[in-house]
């Protein structure tokens, strides 16, 4: 038995231990026990107490660093309260995930008893370095150009009169509409308001400062074509329910890809929560977007259904005040002359201008290099990879996109195989849920799926 153990042929924790511990090296504390409720809830742990125990500090470590700020006590360490408020948390947790309790792991029951809980969420939106990011606006607010300086300064008169007015910032791509995000975000955060960030896509919410997708942030239906008239699954006496209640600003990115139904049902929502009948609850809300670009994905759906779907077929649109950047600044700060006729010729791929014959367009040779392979493709974006002294920032400045995951594998298979360095190994354990489905789904059978968003087995 030992020597399966060591060869990693028996099932025991050690694999959530080492998963935790991994964790606890590059992770937020936040993120580490939301791992361990996923552990909890999916992967049948055996001694739960166990890990809790080995791992308690790491996950109750943002608890310890706020009670160290509050009190002005460096030397501050660790207690049951800390602890305490660590399994509340996990709890509130677990109880969403599964509707279980700690106890019926095995773990001890917090006491909620005059428990002053400072809720993450509540504590993400409200705990922005005020001299940070007023640093930020004393620095930046100079470089806006005309355009950008209009419309910034309507944003924040709707916000600062309480006006709840609804914008559309249009803007194609190197307008500088992130910069200007950005800006706003700061200039409202530094006066302890409440700004709310969110994009239809999760790439598009990373690029803005305390971002995230719509749909996680206002708790948005699956389904929002099924239903006729969806709302937020939010409950009135919820955190993000305050939160929403106390908001100053909600800016959407990407709004042309999101579905006019879950716009329809925040509106729905914010009524609700703050009990007026104004437009989004009377916050000033800011969509921004370019609908020369991707509109919302209808399965199987027709132009016809595309355009049904978009924000701008919403009994929303009607109220929204159109501003609109044409200065590019990507190209202004570039300076070339081919940056300037790359972003004229995508203007015009967007603008229908470019000659269609039966659906398709011709791209000149100047908007890129062709390649003959994927061996060429990939030495042009990442020369001499396998002897470069390779750094973070130059990795983050290429990316390979595909349209495919099948190809998307087989690309970073390639260039992981040109990597210095040791290669390290990580096997999945997969198993069923229900004993009774191990008969109609083997093992060998599990090993084959490769389900978006997970690691290619």
């Amino acid at each position: 038995q030992a020597a399966c153990k060591a060869l990693g042929l028996l099932e025991d924790d050690d694999h959530w231990d080492n998963a935790l511990a991994e964790a606890t090296v590059s992770e937020s504390p936040g993120l580490i026990r939301d791992l361990f409720v996923v552990m909890l809830s999916f992967c049948h742990v055996s001694d739960p107490l166990l890990l809790w125990n080995k791992h308690r500090d790491s996950m109750a470590e943002d608890i310890l660093h706020r009670l160290r700020q509050q009190s002005d006590d460096i030397n501050l360490d660790f207690d049951e309260r800390m602890y305490n408020e660590a399994l509340i948390l996990i709890e509130d947790r677990l109880y969403l995930a599964s509707s279980k309790k700690l106890s019926d792991y095995g773990l001890p029951s917090p006491n909620r008893d005059n428990i002053p809980l400072f809720d993450s969420e509540y504590l993400r939106e409200t705990s922005y370095n005020t001299e940070e990011q007023l640093r930020f606006v004393q620095e930046n607010e100079v470089k806006l150009n005309s355009e950008q300086t209009a419309a910034f300064h309507q944003i924040i008169q709707s916000v600062e009169q309480d006006l709840g007015k609804v914008f559309y910032l249009n803007a194609a791509g190197g307008m500088g509409k992130s910069f200007l995000i950005d800006l706003l975000l700061s200039k409202l955060r530094a006066q302890k308001k409440i700004a709310i960030a969110v994009a239809s896509s999760g790439i598009a919410a990373t690029l803005l400062n305390g971002g995230r997708t719509a749909h996680a942030t206002f708790k948005l239906p699956l389904n929002l074509g099924v239903t006729e008239t969806p709302v937020c699954s939010i409950k009135k006496n919820s955190t993000l329910a305050q939160i929403l209640r106390n908001t100053s600003i909600i800016i959407w990115d990407e709004c042309t890809m999101a579905h006019k139904a879950g716009m329809e049902a925040l509106d729905r929502t914010l009524r609700d929560l703050r009990e007026t009948n104004k437009l989004l609850g009377g916050i000033t809300v800011v969509l921004s977007g370019d609908f020369r670009q991707t509109l919302p994905v209808i399965p199987k759906g027709t132009r016809a259904d595309e355009v049904r779907a978009s924000v701008k077929s919403s009994y929303i649109w009607k109220h929204v005040h159109m501003l609109t950047l044409t200065i590019n600044m990507r190209v202004q700060l570039g300076g070339g002359k081919a940056d300037a006729d790359f972003a004229k010729q995508l203007l015009d791929v967007g603008d229908g201008k470019i000659t269609n014959i039966n659906n398709e367009i011709e791209l000149t040779h100047s908007m890129g290099v062709l390649v003959d392979c994927l061996e060429d493709l990939i030495n042009q974006v990442f020369p001499d990879l396998s002897s470069r002294d390779l750094t973070q920032d130059w990795l983050c400045e290429r990316a390979i996109l595909a349209p495919k995951n099948d190809t998307t594998s087989t690309l970073n298979e390639n260039l992981l195989k040109r990597i210095p360095g040791e290669e390290r190994v990580y096997e999945s354990v997969d198993t069923t849920l229900k004993d009774d489905d191990a008969v109609n789904y083997p093992v060998e059978f599990l090993n084959t799926l490769n389900p978006p968003g997970m690691s290619p087995p």
